[in-house]
C-alpha cells in the first residue's frame, strides 16, 4: 500500500477526546475495528485516523461535511471511508463496500461504520468480512 499509513476515516469525535484530533477513533470504535481485524493496539493506532468533523456535532451537517471532505489532503494514499455518512461526504456513497477506487491519486475504498449500533455488523458473516478488509488495510497487505 505504500510506505505511508492508510487513512481511515470516521464521523466525528466522541466528546471525550474533542480538540484533540490525533485521537480520532481510539474509542470505543476504535477497539472494536482492532478487535474485529484481529490487530493489536499498536498496529491500530500506527494507522492515519481522522473524522469529518474534529469536534462533534448535534445532527451530522451535510454540507459542512462535504466542505471538510473536500479540503482534506488525501492525495496519493489509500484511504477507508468508514460508513454512509462519511462517503456521502467524499461523494462516493454509491461504492460497494470493500472494493478498492482511484482516488485523489492513491486507492480509496469504503466499509460499513463500525459502532455498535450499525446493524449489518450483526451478521457474523459481515463482522467477518469487515475483520479480513481491515487487517489487510491495517497491515498494508
Amino acid at each position: 500500500m505504500g510506505t505511508q499509513p492508510p487513512v481511515l476515516i470516521g464521523e466525528m469525535p466522541g466528546f471525550d477526546i474533542t480538540s484533540r484530533p490525533h485521537l480520532a477513533l481510539t474509542g470505543p470504535t476504535g477497539r472494536r475495528i482492532a478487535a474485529l481485524a484481529g490487530v493489536s493496539w499498536e498496529e491500530y493506532v500506527s494507522t492515519d485516523r481522522r473524522n469529518v468533523f474534529d469536534a462533534p456535532v448535534e445532527n451530522w451537517l451535510p454540507a459542512q461535511a462535504r466542505k471538510n471532505a473536500e479540503v482534506m489532503d488525501l492525495n496519493n494514499r489509500h484511504v477507508v471511508f468508514l460508513g454512509d455518512k462519511v462517503a456521502s461526504a467524499f461523494g462516493v456513497k454509491t461504492w460497494k463496500n470493500y472494493e478498492w477506487n482511484e482516488f485523489r491519486g492513491g486507492f480509496a475504498a469504503r466499509a460499513p461504520h463500525p459502532s455498535g449500533r450499525n446493524r449489518l455488523l450483526n451478521s457474523t458473516v459481515e463482522r467477518a468480512v469487515f475483520g479480513a478488509f481491515m487487517r489487510k488495510v491495517i497491515r498494508g497487505e
